[in-house]
């Protein structure tokens, strides 16, 4: 983590958890909406209605990660300006499975 103190190195840790907890709920319905849709799509006769109307949720819901993830990655450049420039994010200490534990700031 480059220069950073034990102090900033803590701030950073504690805004991940934050942005972990604060994004379980919605990347626990992301999963959900995934596993309908694929539960739609194995159908012999899948419903074209609910299957677009799965996939439009769950756009709308991975919109709103993306949201939440964009604010999460200011607050990790404000804390730390290298921030975009390390690679830094969750691949140290993964807290929990996944695509939406990467820490990825684009």
């Amino acid at each position: 983590m480059g220069n950073l103190s034990e102090e900033e190195i803590a701030k950073l840790n504690e805004e991940r958890k934050t942005f972990f907890y604060a994004t379980q709920d919605l990347r626990r319905n992301i999963h959900q909406k995934r596993l309908e849709l694929k539960s739609e799509f194995a159908k012999k006769n899948p419903d074209s209605e609910k299957s677009l109307a799965l996939q439009k949720e769950l756009s709308g819901l991975k919109g709103q990660l993306d949201g939440k993830r964009a604010e999460h990655c200011l607050k990790m450049s404000k804390l730390n300006p290298d921030f975009g420039h390390m690679g830094f994010g969750f691949h140290g200490k993964k807290m929990g499975n996944g695509r939406y534990n990467q820490g990825r700031c684009w």
